[in-house]
């Protein structure tokens, strides 16, 4: 930047100094209080320039004085005075002048005479006065880069940026008609409402969304608003085509009259008050080539402070909107713009006389206006919609002579660049200017200056097209010219747009084009565009089959699998979109078009010679067609039926040996259930001969559509299925669930299914882990719930069901649990009998204590959930009654603790709305001794989470129902909660509640004098508490210092001791216990949480506490603290004073802790028999006796050489290898050399070391946990490590338990990973070798990666990993997925995808790229690409795409892995590709092959997702 100079400023504004001399001095005042935006100022304001402002209380003003040759002392004078009168409390003016004061004449003064009466006159106004003159200005100016461009920079043409922006918006629009012209009358129609919506909202820094059809006048009502607001200079706008942005350069977006850069644009408008972007056409967005333009617009133009108004097409509003809010983080109001209104076209025809066709279809289209002021410009017509489009077409492009030819094959050239390109603005280098000027004038094309032409319409581009296609396939020879090459994909879709007309209006040139279709070998992309127009049009696929039906049959169908497979694929429309990640969206899509009917017409045709040989393709058929909104009456009952005839061939004998291995069952059941409301008679038959037969066996008939019904894992079971076999379902339920009469079946797993009288191979159907959603009950409640079935089917079935289970448990389970019986009273007088046990009332909550059958726990949950979602929210008003019915019938009819706690569960949750239950449930204490019980078991809930980890749905609804508030309640705290509230209350109802529970009290007291009394119960307790009147009341001040009544329940004498008698007990029991897990925390270094511990760093309380355990264990040998693990205190907290506090406590204190450590030692049985003996820190004291006792060598040789032999499971490592790894970590090797190598003799003592290939796997594995995986002896380690690996060859890794593999797998690789590089090779191969034949010790490959995360040795691992590439990839063949897929970087101890688990970096793909092209199309490879390049390495997704094109090449039908899977994982890699790296690949003609290429293999094999993006490629 150069330093300003006032000639500068006066030669960039010649004509209006003052002007700009006031603007400059605002921008410099402005930055100078950092004022934004928000410095308001009227238009010849006196005094100051602006309003004032207050900084730190004092209030500021400035004047801007711009003088020609001296200063004006009496201009400033005025306008402080006027200052002074508008602003009585300003204090200070700031005065800007491009001049200085001359010097004082009188020597020594510093101060003009003239400056001096300025400033008195502000002094008598209590104005202090800073100036700010000419050179300061400058100086400012050089601070200030925007300030120098726009006022002092001749260079730069900031001055202009305003009215080059206005007359740039004003081209914008010039084509935009807001009105209709017709015989000389000009009519517009009134859309002031939609005006004047966007004058409310834009102001209240909202973002509007115009969105109707094509030519509705979305742009004609943002013009009357623009018009409105352009000449305000409180408004900004920059009017652009979304098109426009298909750019490389953003910068050339600002290339007006004059060019600017963006930096210059948004910066000079960044006071402006209204600044708004509008996005003409914004659905062009969505297919944007390049999105890092206009996301680098919109991000820097909405932190900026600039609002938005997009218009769009109303099939793209919703898809948009999402887009908008994911990507580039703004939220739209939706502001719709409708057709014309009937009444207004009418209005329109007799105001202006013209006469509006009879033609349905084409007065339809006049109800848009731009179709409407295309039919008023040819003069009306009375034909129909193709006659007009040729009218047009001939007045306004082709005209009559030979040069409307000319301009009609300009016309064309324009299309075919703008669909070359994909460029909005088309340079007009090489077209006729002549021909270019007709368009213009036509207003079909516009232009911008310097930069070319654009398409003022879409209509005119599409019809443009369909001309062109017209004039190219004219015939068959020229058809077949056309279609023998590939097409571009945008050509393409050019093709797809004019052959649904053709298809639609049945022309002959269809014909000519299918017949080319099957006569030549077209490419794919012809064949799939061709038969998906086809599958789409509104009847003519069914005219296709047909006429065509013999073609269709040929080569084992061949042409017709290949048209259903299009129609499967790709006649679909996108209903909306599922967020994912990193802006992918999951499509929910409807299926549309005649083929869907057409093809189940032809498949049921031809049923008996189709069916059985193409069920993938029915399959895709039927399930598409499930998706339709409008179906066929009759086609549906086809597909049902069709649906069912794959079991009805299985149930059928002549089929006996058929098994349709390729396909998954569970989706052919789940698509019958689709179905299963249109072929309702079918379906009972079916279900009626299963309950009729027995049939409940695996190799049954129907077992499959049987087994998705009655374990449908999730809530997504058609609720038509429940809902029409209703009956027949609750009967097969009962057949399947309970014990057959003749059971004399032998069952190899019993659990206590039979104890429940369950029939252990139905009831057995895997319903682990419990979960509300395992069986078909809380579906078949929602069904009942939303048909309005008062019969209450299925909650009877489950009462009967879970009776009869409670009554068979009662004789046959007494060994594990007594039931005890309660007899209940009802309001009438009568009784009911009730079998209670924690077990029964625990169930629902799945907290039984024993193992109660996950089939009942299920059911359970099913039920108290069902009953909770009914009164939740807004569905409680609604419901409440219902339910109350429902839970009076429970309790009516169920003998079964079991439900009688569901019920208790509801009215804790809702107990104001369901008091007359809660009065009836606290009837007999043994009730409230169940449900307290069972609140104390909800905090033991959260532990036993591990089971959901692989059922992330039944987690998070398990975690939902324990985190419920009302589990924090009970029967009795409520009871007492509620005497307490009611005795507070001054409401009528209030105290006749409170009365009511009185008289329940009294009755449970009255009850429990006349029951046998036990020992150690406590029910004299509840009686106490229970009995609110007799509490004592004292008053007593909060912390906020209100008052408040405090209540406190008053015991007995006697209750009181044994009360303490029995907390003493369990305190002793527990004493010393936090010695263990405070000891365990210290051996992890969670020293934070170790502090918690009173005693810790404190020894001599340490010791004190063991010297009591020691103490209280003498006293009591058989105490019950033993249980749990009190006995291992006294060793756990002596080896943690040796490791911890040695040097903190005595020397005869030292030799007591080291006796105590050594004696546990010297007894393995003893220190290994469970998790509770603290092993692992009585072992970490090792170090510290061989640094006490060097004498004792050999007993604490002895002690390492004991456990480095074990390897016997305890907790979570094995002895061995915790000797292993405490000789790294306390670098033995080195600090104790001499005494390892003693333990090392002392061992070698027994071994022959010349035949070392010999010795036993113990031996080897013991010689390896004393060298450790950094061993000294390096030679006789990996002797020990080959020997190892020869056993696993020998023997099989299979043989030996699994938990030991795990474990050696752990030491083969930690050894691996500090092997030096010149080893690397030959060990890792060896191991590698036996991954290869095997096939079973994947877990090595887990645990070195493991190893690495943990280490981050990187280098070191891929080195190892390349070591194993020529075992491995080399044979990947005759590898298992589980080998490939840890190989590959997904290994199995993920459970869900993470980015960051691994630090994947660009050299590594050099990994796969050697893989790839070793292995060929390997499923299980794809699968892996996918996945890491999704996750690991998403930063290099767009270099995997010639590893996925390489994969892709082959067929999947041989593939192992579910080819759903796959093609699922493919449709978010492409997603991901198209979202982030668009522009990228089609810019690179490989990548952009290839990529084509991968979407077109995913086509083929059923990707909607695939077909979607081609379209729009």
């Amino acid at each position: 930047m150069k330093y300003p100079s006032w000639k500068g400023f006066e030669s960039k504004y010649p004509d209006y100094q003052e002007i700009a001399f006031e603007a400059l001095a605002r921008m410099l005042f402005r930055c100078r209080y950092e004022l934004g935006d928000s410095l308001p100022y009227f238009k010849n304001q006196a005094g100051n320039e602006t309003e004032t402002i207050v900084v730190d209380g004092e209030e500021i003003g400035f004047q801007a004085k711009y003088f020609d040759n001296e200063i004006n002392a009496a201009s400033i004078e005025h306008s402080i005075k006027t200052a002074h009168n508008n602003h009585p409390n300003q204090s200070r003016m700031i005065v800007y002048t491009n001049l200085e004061f001359g010097n004082p004449r009188k020597k020594g003064e510093t101060k003009t005479e003239k400056q001096k009466n300025i400033e008195q006159v502000a002094k008598d106004c209590n104005i202090q006065l800073e100036w700010m003159y000419g050179d300061n200005i400058l100086d400012a100016v050089l601070r200030n880069e925007l300030a120098y461009d726009v006022f002092f920079n001749t260079e730069s043409n900031l001055q202009h940026i305003r009215e080059d922006l206005s007359a740039y918006n004003d081209s914008q629009l010039d084509y935009i008609n807001n009105q209709i012209n017709f015989n000389g009358k000009t009519y517009k129609f009134d859309r002031s409402v939609s005006t004047n919506r966007l004058m409310t909202l834009i102001p209240g820094n909202n973002n509007v969304m115009l969105s109707g059809e094509s030519g509705s006048g979305k742009s004609a009502i943002l013009k009357e608003y623009y018009e409105q607001y352009k000449d305000n200079r409180d408004y900004v706008f920059f009017i652009i085509n979304a098109g426009q942005l298909n750019v490389v350069d953003l910068n050339s977006l600002f290339h007006l009259h004059h060019d600017y850069i963006f930096a210059d644009f948004y910066g000079y408008f960044a006071e402006v008050k209204n600044k708004i972007l509008v996005l003409d056409s914004a659905e062009q967005l969505l297919d944007l080539n390049n999105r890092r333009v206009a996301l680098m617009l919109v991000d820097k133009l909405r932190r900026e402070g600039w609002n938005f108004i997009v218009t769009c097409k109303t099939n793209s509003a919703e898809d948009l909107i999402s887009m908008l809010k994911e990507d580039f983080q703004l939220d739209f109001i939706l502001q719709p713009v409708d057709a014309l209104q009937d009444y207004e076209l009418k209005n329109f025809e007799k105001d202006t006389g013209i006469r509006l066709p009879l033609d349905d279809k084409l007065r339809h289209q006049l109800l848009i206006p731009f179709y409407l002021a295309r039919y008023c410009e040819v003069g009306g017509t009375d034909g129909n919609e193709k006659a007009f489009r040729e009218r047009v077409w001939k007045q306004k492009v082709r005209g009559m002579s030979s040069f409307g030819r000319k301009i009609e094959a300009c016309l064309f050239e324009i299309i075919r660049r703008k669909q070359t390109t994909g460029l909005f603005v088309i340079p007009i280098d090489g077209l006729d200017v002549d021909c270019v000027d007709c368009l213009i004038k036509e207003d079909i094309i516009g232009e911008i200056e310097h930069r070319g032409v654009f398409v003022k319409h879409d209509l005119y581009s599409d019809w443009a097209l369909d001309y062109m296609l017209l004039s190219e396939l004219i015939d068959k020879k020229s058809v077949e010219g056309k279609l023998v090459s590939k097409p571009t994909i945008s050509y393409a879709n050019a093709f797809r747009r004019w052959f649904i007309e053709k298809v639609d209006n049945e022309e002959p040139v269809v014909d000519t084009i299918i017949g080319v279709m099957f006569e030549k070998g077209i490419d794919d992309r012809w064949i799939n565009t061709i038969l998906e127009v086809i599958g789409s049009s509104n009847i003519y696929a069914q005219i296709f089959i047909n006429k065509y039906e013999r073609r269709l049959t040929e080569d084992d169908y061949y042409w017709f699998n290949t048209f259903a497979n299009t129609v499967a694929v790709s006649c679909h429309i996108v209903s909306q979109y599922l967020p994912y990640k990193n802006g992918i969206r999951i499509p929910l899509s409807n299926s549309i078009g005649s083929g869907w009917e057409a093809a189940i017409s032809f498949i049921n045709n031809n049923k008996e010679d189709y069916f059985i040989n193409n069920l993938s393709v029915v399959y895709n058929i039927l399930n598409g067609y499930s998706n339709k909104r409008k179906k066929n009456e009759e086609i549906v009952k086809i597909a049902g039926l069709l649906a069912l005839r794959i079991f009805d061939i299985q149930a059928d004998p002549q089929y006996e040996n058929l098994y349709f291995w390729q396909n998954n069952m569970k989706d052919w059941a789940a698509l019958v259930c689709r179905y299963a409301i249109y072929i309702q008679d079918e379906m009972k038959s079916v279900l009626a001969k299963v309950v009729e037969n027995s049939w409940i066996h695996h190799n049954s008939p129907y077992h499959e559509l049987v087994e998705y019904l009655i374990t449908p894992k999730n809530v997504f079971v058609d609720v038509n299925a429940y809902f029409v076999c209703r009956e027949q379902l609750l009967a097969i339920l009962k057949l399947f669930w309970s014990e057959s009469k003749d059971n004399d079946r032998y069952y190899s797993n019993i659990g206590t299914e039979l104890y429940f009288g369950l029939n252990p191979e139905g009831s057995g159907m895997n319903y682990f882990p419990p979960s509300p959603y395992q069986t078909p009950i809380l579906g078949l409640l929602n069904t009942e719930s939303l048909a309005s079935l008062e019969d209450n089917a299925t909650l009877d079935f489950v009462i009967d069901f879970v009776d009869a289970c409670v009554f068979c448990f009662d004789k046959r389970g007494k060994q594990l649990q007594k039931l005890d019986e309660v007899t209940v009273s009802f309001d009438d007088g009568s009784q009911h009998k009730v079998l209670c046990s924690s077990m029964l009332w625990n169930m629902y909550r799945g907290s039984s204590g024993i193992s109660v059958p996950n089939l009942l726990e299920s059911i359970h949950m099913a039920i108290e959930k069902y009953l909770l979602d009914q009164l939740e929210g807004e569905e409680k008003k609604k419901n409440i009654e219902r339910v109350r019915m429902i839970l009076w019938r429970i309790l009516r009819n169920s003998h079964s603790a079991s439900l009688y706690a569901i019920v208790t569960s509801i009215v804790l949750a809702h107990y104001n709305e369901l008091f007359d239950l809660f009065l009836f449930l606290i009837q007999d204490i043994r009730f409230l001794q169940l449900d307290l019980h069972r609140q104390i078991n909800e905090y033991h809930i959260a532990s036993m989470s591990f089971v959901y980890m692989s059922h992330k749905d039944y987690a998070t609804e398990r975690k939902k129902s324990a985190d419920m508030e009302h589990r924090k309640l009970h029967l009795e705290n409520l009871l007492t909660h509620l005497q307490i509230a009611y005795e507070n209350s001054t409401k009528d109802e209030d105290k006749i509640r409170l009365n009511q529970l009185h008289l329940c009290v009294d009755k449970l007291l009255n009850d429990y004098k006349s029951m046998k009394k036990e020992a150690m119960s406590d029910e004299p307790y509840i009686m106490e508490r229970i009995n609110v009147r007799k509490w004592t009341k004292s008053t007593v001040t909060m912390a906020n210092g209100i008052e408040a009544i405090q209540y406190e329940p008053v015991f007995p004498e006697h209750l009181v001791k044994d009360r303490d008698l029995t907390q003493n007990a369990s305190d002793e029991a527990m004493f010393g216990l936090n010695i263990t897990v405070w000891a365990d925390k210290m051996l992890r270094d969670d020293i934070d949480s170790a502090r918690m511990y009173q005693f810790h760093d404190k020894p001599k309380e340490i010791l004190k506490i063991i010297s009591e355990v020691e103490d209280s264990l003498t006293k009591n040998p058989t105490f019950m603290g033993l249980s749990m693990g009190r006995e291992y205190v006294p060793y756990i907290g002596s080896a943690a004073l040796l490791i911890y506090y040695r040097e903190k406590i005595s020397q005869e204190e030292i030799e007591l802790c080291s006796q105590r450590v050594t004696e546990a030692l010297l007894n393995p049985d003893f220190l290994l028999s469970g998790l509770m003996t603290g092993f692992d820190t009585i072992l970490e004291a090792i170090p510290a006796l061989i640094e006490l006792y060097p004498n004792e060598k050999d007993t604490i040789a002895d002690i390492i050489l004991t456990y480095a032999k074990r390897r016997k499971e305890i907790g979570n490592f094995r002895s061995c290898d915790k000797i292993r790894q405490i000789i790294v970590k306390h670098n033995l090797w080195d600090r104790q050399a001499d005494f390892m190598l003693y333990v090392q003799m002392r061992f070698y003592g027994g071994l022959n070391l010349a035949r070392i290939e010999e010795i036993t796997l113990n031996d080897a594995e013991t010689m390896l946990s004393l060298l450790t995986e950094i061993p000294k002896d390096r030679v006789i380690a990996n002797k020990c490590l080959v020997r190892l690996s020869d056993h696993w060859k020998s023997t099989g890794f299979d043989s030996m338990d699994y938990e030991n593999q795990i474990y050696d797998s752990d030491l083969i690789a930690a050894y691996l990973m500090n092997t030096p590089e010149n080893e690397i090779q030959q060990l890792a191969s060896v191991f590698g070798d036996c991954m290869a034949k095997k096939q079973s010790h994947e877990s090595i490959l887990s645990s070195i990666l493991i190893d690495c995360i943990y280490t981050k040795r990187y280098e070191q691992f891929w080195r190892i990993w390349n070591a194993f590439f020529p075992s491995l990839v080399k044979k990947a063949i005759l590898l298992d997925s589980s080998t490939k897929m840890d190989y590959l970087l997904c290994p199995s101890f993920l459970r869900e995808s993470s980015n960051d688990w691994f630090q994947f970096e660009e050299d590594n793909i050099e990994f796969f790229e050697r893989v790839v092209n070793q292995v060929d199309h390997d499923d299980d490879v794809l699968f892996c690409v996918l996945k890491v390049f999704d996750t690991i390495a998403e930063k290099y997704q767009m270099k995997s795409i010639p590893l996925v094109y390489k994969l892709t090449r082959g067929d999947l039908s041989s593939w192992n892995r579910n080819k759903k899977v796959i093609i699922s994982y493919m449709n978010m890699y492409v997603d991901s590709l198209n979202i982030n790296h668009r522009s990228d690949i089609i810019y690179d003609k490989n990548l952009y092959d290839q990529y084509c290429a991968i979407l077109e293999f995913m086509v083929k094999n059923q990707s909607e997702t695939a077909s979607r993006i081609l379209k729009t490629l």
